[in-house]
């Protein structure tokens, strides 16, 4: 059986959970208890291929705010998108990108991988249709409105979209200065 949802169904969904996530901002109880982040792709590319490390504040602050998530600061949420998008840019399987790149992270368990849902790809279309926004783009947005993450990443028109649904969204380095 295919459930077929209109537009304003989903709005009302969407709009729902923009309201529940106004009042989130921390992960609370469970297995960790630091500020949860949504990281996009180009953050990590930082870091891991030392792009513009002639920007010197832009590399160093991707650098650091991964460390602080290793050091207990933050806890990373990505999505298997995430983990499409690095494969493809490197060039390697998902599984290699788990086991070699994010191994830090899934070893301290300050790591959790989320699966892109019917329920997310819904949203994400409405958010695509309304705003114009990449479908990736909006896709990211909505995993972190629904995980009630941070949502840091250094691409202006994601952040604009981002902030238009109340999402809280950062570049790395405003992220990390209450650490510096």
């Amino acid at each position: 059986m295919i459930l077929s949802l209109g537009f304003e169904d989903i709005s009302s969904t969407l709009l729902l959970n923009i309201s529940i996530y106004k009042s989130l901002s921390m992960v609370d109880g469970g297995r960790h208890s630091a500020r949860k982040i949504y990281v996009d792709s180009n953050v990590f590319l930082n870091v891991w291929f030392e792009e513009m490390i002639k920007k010197g504040e832009v590399f160093f602050s991707s650098k650091k705010l991964l460390r602080l998530t290793i050091d207990c600061h933050f806890f990373l949420i990505i999505s298997n998108l995430t983990l499409m998008e690095l494969a493809k840019k490197i060039g390697i399987s998902e599984d290699v990108v788990v086991d070699e790149y994010l191994r830090e992270f899934v070893l301290s368990d300050k790591i959790e991988i989320v699966k892109v849902s019917r329920r997310v790809a819904q949203d994400a279309s409405y958010l695509y249709s309304t705003t114009g926004i990449h479908i990736t783009d909006a896709i990211h947005a909505i995993v972190a409105l629904l995980n009630q993450c941070i949502l840091v990443t250094r691409d202006r028109e994601l952040s604009n979209v981002a902030k238009s649904i109340d999402l809280l969204c950062c570049r790395p380095e405003d992220l990390i200065r209450e650490f510096s």
